[in-house]
């Protein structure tokens, strides 16, 4: 009977050293995850996280591309030049 017992509990004990060794993360799988969403500007090609950039669906197949803030108001204040009928000759 007490043979029983120390087979269920050494299996137990084990069974949670294993889980936990598991669920342990290591440096480098974090840096693959924080790598996972940095994203590359489609115009200056710079990287930044996801969740400073604009995101746009482009062309029929909806691809999508990454603006970072300074790019698209680069883009807007040279629309707005463009467009200006003040700066027309």
């Amino acid at each position: 009977m007490g043979a029983i017992f120390l087979i269920v509990g050494v299996s137990g004990l084990l069974f949670i050293v294993l889980a936990l060794a598991m669920k342990k993360t290591t440096p480098e799988a974090s840096l693959v995850a924080l790598e996972d969403r940095l994203r590359v500007c489609a115009i200056c090609q710079d990287e930044f996280a996801e969740s400073e950039m604009v995101t746009r669906k482009v062309g029929e197949a909806g691809y999508l591309r990454y603006f970072c803030d300074r790019c698209v108001i680069e883009l807007y204040e040279e629309s707005r030049l463009l467009h200006d009928p003040r700066s027309k000759d």
